[in-house]
């Protein structure tokens, strides 16, 4: 048939196809590029899809296996449906019939997609839709801060206390290279002492990802005499950028040294001309939205959305 949806699984040999698809994608962005996605291979059994019509590739599905469970992605942010050119619903809802009875046929019994933000592509929300209507259900939806940079904030005056008060007089803001320091003395103690757990990147894997992309991922610190206090790890990609990590030493916090890092960073990412700055989830581990995290947030001028993680049982349709 002409019109064909023919399924294939992503190997080695489909880098350069697969790279080049997600570089001109309406939705995709440089954290589902194979040499992003390889630097935890050995933690995850890649099963990520490529969907073909008329032997052109319109789609990519970024995903792994476990046992009998499909996942779009469990070591990214999001994963999902990802597509260069607007397709029908009609079409689309092909492929995503297509995609199912493909991981039927591979004895999947449960799958779960994880679509990028609606604010990240209005293509997003068109897929949502879709999967949908194929009797996915929503199994966790997660709320996400993020600020719009192309207008003004409506940033809480408290926030920028520091600047009036000169308590950060003699704090130094700048984009750093200094990794290992920033790693080593306030982010992982940070979560730790926090939360008993250790970043989702070692030390050696953010490094080796920076050297990968330069210009997409950027350190961003707040320093006084003894060293760095407070820093972001930023993920740029087009116009939108992501605090993957944020933290702070205690004694950056008695200082507010982290509404300065907020408002120095906002600043520069303006001037990189960055339209949509997120912050990140504001759930509570246990469930529902954490209060003071989601304050926190909307006094430096945030909006919420929220992102739906969705599940289907194919053995039960």
């Amino acid at each position: 048939m002409n019109n064909e949806i023919v399924i294939h699984r992503y190997s080695s040999d489909d880098a350069t196809s697969w790279n080049k698809f997600i570089d001109s994608s309406l939705n995709g962005t440089f954290i589902l590029k194979r040499s992003f996605m390889e630097y935890h291979e050995d933690r995850f059994n890649d099963y990520s899809l490529m969907v073909y019509r008329s032997q052109t590739l319109i789609a990519v599905l970024p995903g792994n296996r476990v046992g009998d469970k499909w996942y779009s992605h469990q070591g990214l942010t999001y994963g999902g449906i990802i597509l260069d050119q607007e397709l029908s619903k009609d079409v689309l809802k092909q492929v995503m019939n297509q995609v199912v009875s493909y991981l039927i046929s591979n004895e999947i019994k449960d799958i779960s997609i994880k679509q990028p933000f609606n604010s990240y592509s209005q293509i997003n929300r068109f897929i949502n839709e879709v999967i949908e209507s194929i009797d996915f259900q929503p199994f966790k939806r997660v709320n996400n801060a993020y600020l719009e940079l192309n207008v003004d904030l409506s940033i809480s005056s408290k926030r920028t206390a520091g600047y009036r008060n000169g308590n950060w007089n003699d704090l130094i803001f700048k984009e750093n290279d200094n990794w290992g320091e920033f790693w080593n003395q306030v982010l992982v103690p940070l979560l730790q002492h926090k939360y008993a757990a250790s970043p989702v990147h070692s030390l050696q894997e953010i490094e080796e990802l920076k050297s990968k992309f330069p210009e997409e991922i950027r350190l961003y610190t707040v320093s006084n005499q003894e060293g760095i206090i407070a820093g972001v790890v930023i993920f740029i990609k087009g116009n939108i950028a992501r605090a993957q990590y944020m933290a702070s030493t205690i004694e950056a916090r008695s200082l507010r040294a982290m509404d300065f890092l907020y408002l120095e960073t906002i600043e520069v990412l303006r001037q990189c001309n960055i339209t949509k700055y997120d912050l990140g989830a504001v759930d509570d581990p246990n469930g529902g939205i954490n209060k003071g995290l989601a304050k926190n947030k909307k006094e430096m001028g945030a909006s919420f959305e929220t992102q739906t993680v969705w599940h289907f049982k194919p053995h039960k349709k």
